[in-house]
């Protein structure tokens, strides 16, 4: 069904034209904004791809034209913010950069667009007096790949307008993602939060020469069965946890410092960013961490034991 509100998406990589692809299989017109037609055309074949596969598994259950239908591209600033209800910004974390970008917005957006970024370490009172209306903005921060992360963490800062943080939790449902709030300001949200201790620690048995990386995806795949950790930072990009680890290491974290000088000699300075740009830790489109055979050959892979009750029925267990 088709809804009535507006999406502008800015910053149109990886993240935004999820974004834009997650609104338009939910019935909301989207439109695309960027001021060179290559990068538009380059999102469009990507959201192209993705919408082929979801269709394809039975998460969208439009077809993929009507779909695409509800997306348009726009290199005019004034135009793409004609009627916007909302614009979720996706640029790189750099709250100048933000604020820049937001501010230009503001000029040319109705009074009514709320912005929402999708800032996944910044908080919004980093650029909230900058963007022009602070009142209207909040973060709204997405899971990578969103329709399988399906959350969205929701903060507002001080001055975000009374009744926005429930607007923005009604908007996540629409499209079909369960709003997480964030009830103070906080770098990381939740689960980036949790996300980032643990994939801090992974790294560091490989930055110290404990362990081989694919050694540590396995002993996640073994006991939690999910998208082990070298694997996650494949698909949040290289880039992405080498700017992280910067900025800890800044802060005098001795262990950020070791991973930060580890991807820039192994990875960034090679020009291996993960999936976007086919080669990190793994190599894509098929990553040896999904094949059947990665764990260990002759394992029965697509068996899943662990949910054999540990006592039998009636059973006490050893607290001990």
């Amino acid at each position: 069904m088709e809804q009535e509100e507006r999406i502008l998406v800015v910053g149109i990589g990886t993240m935004g034209s999820q974004i834009a692809l997650q609104f338009a299989m939910h019935g909301f017109f989207v439109r695309l904004f960027n001021e060179k037609k290559s990068s538009l055309d380059r999102s469009m074949k990507e959201i192209e791809g993705r919408l082929e596969i979801l269709v394809k598994n039975g998460y969208c259950r439009e077809t993929k034209k009507t779909v695409l239908r509800r997306i348009s591209l726009c290199t005019d600033v004034k135009e793409a913010a004609r009627n916007a209800d909302y614009l979720s910004e996706s640029v790189p974390d750099d709250p100048v950069l933000k604020a820049q970008v937001l501010e230009a917005f503001h000029e040319v957006c109705p009074e009514k667009t709320v912005f929402l970024s999708n800032t996944s370490h910044l908080v919004p009172s980093q650029f909230a007096e900058g963007c022009g209306r602070p009142e209207r903005l909040l973060a709204f921060h997405f899971g990578n790949p969103v329709w399988k992360e399906r959350q969205v963490d929701v903060m507002a800062h001080a001055g975000t307008a009374p009744g926005l943080v429930a607007r923005a939790c009604t908007l996540a449902r629409k499209i079909d993602l369960v709003p997480l709030v964030v009830l103070k300001e906080h770098r990381g949200y939740i689960m980036n939060h949790i996300q980032r201790e643990y994939l801090m620690v992974a790294f560091s048995l490989v930055a110290e020469g404990v362990a081989t990386y694919k050694d540590v995806d396995r002993a996640w795949m073994i006991a939690h069965g999910s998208t082990p950790p070298f694997a996650i930072m494949d698909i949040m990009s290289l880039d992405t946890s080498y700017g992280v680890a910067m900025h800890t290491a800044k802060n005098g974290d001795a262990r950020a410092k070791v991973i930060a000088k580890y991807l820039k000699e192994h990875f960034i300075s090679k020009g291996k960013l993960g999936c976007k740009s086919g080669e990190g830790f793994y190599t894509y489109p098929d990553p040896e961490y999904l094949r059947d055979d990665f764990v260990e050959p002759g394992l029965r892979p697509k068996r899943n034991f662990r949910d054999i009750p540990y006592s039998l029925p009636g059973e006490k267990r050893d607290s001990r």
